[in-house]
C-alpha cells in the first residue's frame, strides 16, 4: 500500500469509512496508456513528447513532417504555467504565463487501430470527436504532472481496512468516480456476507397471511 502522505477527505457509506488520500507513489504515466493521440512538444522544463513522436527539432520541422505524412488531425498544444500547469488545445489568451508548446496529432494508423476503443462506434471520425478525446488526454497529463493522483481506503465498522485502490488521476472535483468505486465495493462486500443471506432466507420463510 502506498505511504499515506495526506488525508484529503473522509466519507461514510453504510457504516463503512471511505478515506481519500493523495497517492504518494509515482503511478504509471497516462502517456503510457493506449492513447489515441501523440504529443510532440518543446519546453525547457517539461518533457511532454511521447516516445513515438517524430524526432523534430523545431515546430517548423514537425509541420513539414506532418504534411509529408498526411496527418489527418493535428491540434496546437497550449500550456498555462502559474504554479500548477494546465494543458489545452485552446489558447489561454494570457501572454505572460501561457503559450503554445507543441502539437497533438492523430495518425490514420492510430484511428484504424483504436478509434472504436475510444469512441465505441465505427465509421469515419469527425474533427469534433477527435478534438474532445485529445482535450481529455492533455488534461489528464496535466493532472498527472501536477501530482493530482489519489487513492482510497475502505475500513469496516470494526476498524479493519478491507480494501484500497490507488492511481486515480484527475482534479479533486472528479472524486465522485473514485468514491463511487469505493461505494460499489462496500455494497458488494455487504451483499456477500453470509449473515445477510440467512436473514433474507429467514424473512422469506415467515408465514404470510393471504391477501
Amino acid at each position: 500500500m502506498p505511504e499515506l502522505i495526506s488525508l484529503m477527505e473522509t466519507r461514510e457509506h453504510r457504516g463503512y469509512t471511505i478515506e481519500i488520500h493523495r497517492d504518494a507513489c509515482t503511478p504509471e504515466s497516462p502517456r503510457d496508456w493506449c492513447n489515441l493521440g501523440t504529443i510532440i512538444a518543446w519546453h525547457k522544463n517539461f518533457q511532454f513528447s511521447d516516445e513515438d513522436a517524430p524526432d523534430c527539432a523545431s515546430p517548423q520541422d514537425f509541420e513539414e513532417w506532418a504534411q509529408e505524412e498526411e496527418i489527418p488531425f493535428c491540434f496546437p498544444l497550449f500550456m498555462f504555467e502559474h504554479g500548477p500547469i494546465a494543458l489545452s488545445l485552446a489558447n489561454f489568451d494570457d501572454p505572460w504565463d501561457s503559450g503554445q508548446v507543441g502539437y497533438v496529432y492523430v495518425t490514420n494508423q492510430r484511428i484504424s487501430e483504436s478509434y472504436d476503443e475510444h469512441l465505441g462506434i465505427g465509421g469515419k471520425p469527425t474533427e469534433e470527436q477527435i478534438y474532445k478525446i485529445m482535450q481529455a488526454e492533455v488534461e489528464t497529463l496535466a493532472a498527472y504532472a501536477n501530482g493530482e493522483v489519489y487513492g482510497y481506503t475502505v475500513t469496516d465498522p470494526e476498524g479493519l481496512e478491507i480494501d484500497s485502490c490507488w492511481g486515480f488521476i484527475g482534479e479533486s472535483g472528479r472524486w465522485d468516480h473514485l468514491t463511487g468505486e469505493a461505494r460499489d465495493f462496500v455494497n458488494r462486500h455487504i451483499a456477500s456476507k453470509p449473515g445477510r443471506w440467512r436473514r433474507l432466507v429467514w424473512w422469506w420463510q415467515i408465514p404470510r397471511q393471504p391477501g
